[in-house]
């Protein structure tokens, strides 16, 4: 029996030592192909940071150099022919029409002759966005099959060393003469020999996926995201719907397809196409709180704040999103943990600008642009409760008043907090001492004997070139910093933003400030309505608004 029995574990030793030649190739392959689509990665990263270096360099010199020197050439022949000087005019036309020859932006079909307007978007995205958002998704595609073959290379070793101890086994149950231990050893061995049989097989099985295999969807998606870029959700949406045709199971394409449908106001369908990709494990901050907004705006408050409210513990650096679940605590009626809420954010923020400071380096763009989110987000809640009717639905906000008065006070807090951390890197402090009353506007108008007056109003006719503000005041003191902005449609313009300190004494009627000055013979303000807040030391003190009819 004996005999027997050591007869049987070399050819045990045998097979497995076969079993481990062919799981060493498989890890040797697996390891090749680790290194292949590594390269591979390394490559289309390089191609990809290159086109979008050249792109960006060649569109900044299209648009900021050959088009603006165009607009500039256009803009005084224009006023040359104004001022009946033909020959002015033919020369600014002719250097005009030079300056197109040297960008394919002024030519069709970026460049509109009749308006003399460019399609900007579109020309980057023909010359290298879309380029490079395919170099993306290839790159990534690459860089998840070498993940896949690294990891399948890695567990093979594991598989190696089990194959290498069980064979140990095997030898020892060879070489010595005691029945038990050659039985235990032989059992211990052929087991663990099996259990790295029997994963290393599953392990070749599991297959690897690459994306590139689908250059259909990767198309549409490419196409669908260039769309996007230019503000064509409508066109992107079919895009995007060929590209999950093509490859139901592409992650991006349902948090892109969700942007878009949310952008153009379909709720339902963003938060299906969210709730998708996260289900395929696409589960970033971003995409998150825009699912809860597409929730916020279907009136599903509870799942929106459930979503905000995660993304805020795991990600606390999305400011956005942290006002975001104010703007949803406030409209349900939760106006003290909306308060709450917000004075997280504000202090966040505040936070963020210190250590900036502490580095001597500058707060992220995302600060900024967080705190004027916020502000937004306020504003929409107080204007449908002024309309009465929007998305969401205002009946389903439980005191209307109350949610109102809370909605402005944060408004106003966060826009001083804005002004404060801008100009003086901290919140504002103390209270307003000065008043500022009878906040109205001037066009000037120029009479023939040189004199000048003003055109007070709050509504001016298209062609006004001029305009200032006007306001009487009483308690300000010199020195004190003023900053005055100024909204175009809700927007704030930084061109017009006026800082200085204040040096007019402590009490006076009728003070002008000039907002906007005539520098050239052809410039007038655009028909809009222009919103104007005037802060003192960070303070809010004084707004009001004009408008410049078509």
């Amino acid at each position: 029996m004996n005999e027997r029995f050591k007869g049987f574990v070399p050819i045990l030793i045998a097979i497995i030592t076969v079993v481990t030649a062919i799981v060493a190739y498989l890890q040797s392959d697996a390891s090749n192909r680790d290194d292949r689509s590594g390269r591979d990665a390394n490559s289309l990263a390089v191609e990809m940071l290159g086109q979008n270096i050249n792109g960006n360099s060649r569109s900044y010199y299209d648009y900021n150099e050959a088009f603006q020197t165009w607009f500039q050439l256009d803009v005084q022949a224009t006023a040359a022919q104004e001022r009946g000087d033909d020959a002015a005019a033919v020369r600014y036309t002719s250097a005009a029409e030079q300056i197109r020859l040297l960008s394919p932006l002024l030519q069709a079909p970026y460049f509109d002759e009749g308006t003399g307007d460019v399609d900007f978007a579109r020309y980057e995205v023909d010359t290298f966005r879309a380029r490079v958002t395919q170099l993306g998704e290839e790159y990534t595609a690459a860089a998840g099959v070498k993940d896949a073959w690294d990891t399948k290379a890695n567990t093979y070793i594991v598989h190696l060393t089990i194959l290498a101890v069980s064979l140990f086994l095997l030898g020892l149950a060879a070489s010595i003469d005691h029945p038990a231990s050659q039985v235990i050893f032989v059992v211990v061995g052929s087991a663990l020999a099996l259990v790295a049989v029997v994963w290393a097989a599953l392990v070749y099985a599991a297959p690897v996926f690459d994306l590139r295999t689908q250059p259909a969807a990767i198309e549409a998606y490419t196409r669908g995201v260039g769309l996007v870029y230019q503000n064509r959700d409508d066109e992107a949406l079919a895009a995007f719907n060929e590209a999950v045709t093509a490859y139901p199971d592409y992650a991006a394409v349902y948090v892109a397809r969700g942007g878009a449908n949310l952008r153009l106001s379909n709720y339902e369908a963003a938060a299906a196409d969210f709730e998708q990709a996260r289900t395929m494990g696409a589960e970033t901050p971003s995409m998150l709180g825009d699912l809860a907004i597409a929730y916020y705006y279907l009136g599903q408050f509870s799942k929106a704040i459930a979503l905000q409210q995660s993304v805020v513990e795991n990600s606390p650096s999305e400011l956005w999103v942290q006002f975001d679940l104010g703007a949803t605590q406030l409209i349900s009626g939760q106006v003290d943990a909306a308060r709450a809420t917000y004075e997280g954010a504000m202090q966040a923020a505040i936070a963020e600008v210190q250590a900036a400071q502490q580095a001597s380096t500058t707060p992220s763009s995302q600060l900024w642009y967080g705190l004027n989110f916020g502000v937004l987000g306020l504003e929409e809640i107080r204007g449908l409760i002024a309309n009465g009717e929007g998305t969401p639905d205002p009946a389903l906000i439980p005191d209307p008043a109350a949610v109102d008065e809370a909605a402005g006070a944060l408004i106003k807090q966060i826009k001083e907090l804005t002004v404060g951390l801008e100009y003086q890197g901290t919140a504002p402090s103390g209270s307003l001492s000065a008043t500022i009353s009878n906040f109205t506007f001037g066009v000037p108008v120029y009479a023939d004997d040189g004199t000048v007056s003003l055109e007070v109003g709050e509504a001016f006719i298209s062609g006004v070139s001029e305009m200032s503000l006007l306001f009487d005041y009483d308690g300000l003191r010199d020195g004190q910093m003023i900053v005055i902005k100024v909204y175009i449609d809700g927007d704030e313009d930084p061109s017009w933003r006026i800082v200085r300190d204040w040096d007019g004494g402590t009490s006076g009627s009728g003070y002008e400030i000039p907002l906007a000055i005539a520098y050239s013979d052809t410039f007038i303000l655009s028909s809009a309505t222009y919103t104007v807040e005037m802060y003192v030391d960070g303070l809010l003190a004084g707004s009001g608004e004009f408008v410049i009819e078509e």
